[in-house]
């Protein structure tokens, strides 16, 4: 699958038939997300499609982005940071500049968490192409004396 992924061509030309496996990887991809949204329908008892919007597509987006392309340890690091980053941005909106509760002039905590994901997917497509986690990940293979 590796090969696949970053060697389509070469894949091929020793015999991996990459359609099929390609087609086939993503019936399974499909069917476990077909899953998930039928384990949400039963756990909310109703399914309500305005709920997965633009914005959600784009905070997991931005998970994935931020933490790290094709290892699950960047998925959980970018999750933690978009899942986290509106929540500390209200707790300690007073004491931020240009953050402030909503109504009092400043960016409402939301607004701000934003402005950040976008600002965190800008530095880390330049400065991390791998994302959070490919430095870290970096270091424990290759280190001295193995």
């Amino acid at each position: 699958m590796n090969a696949i992924r970053d060697h389509r061509i070469a894949a091929g030309v020793m015999g991996v038939p990459v359609a099929r496996y390609r087609a086939g990887v993503f019936v399974l991809s499909s069917m476990y997300a077909g899953l998930a949204g039928v384990l949400l329908a039963l756990v909310f008892q109703r399914t309500v499609p305005e709920y997965f919007g633009m914005i959600l597509s784009l905070e997991y987006l931005a998970m994935i982005v931020i933490g790290g392309l094709g290892s699950v340890a960047g998925a959980v690091v970018g999750a933690v940071f978009v899942s986290l980053l509106p929540q500390l941005l209200t707790r300690y909106s007073d004491a931020l500049p240009l953050v402030s509760a909503p109504g009092t002039g400043g960016v409402a905590p939301g607004e701000a968490s934003r402005y950040l994901y976008g600002a965190a997917v800008v530095a880390v497509v330049l400065f991390l192409p791998g994302g959070l986690v490919r430095p870290a990940l970096r270091r424990k293979t290759t280190t001295p004396g193995e």
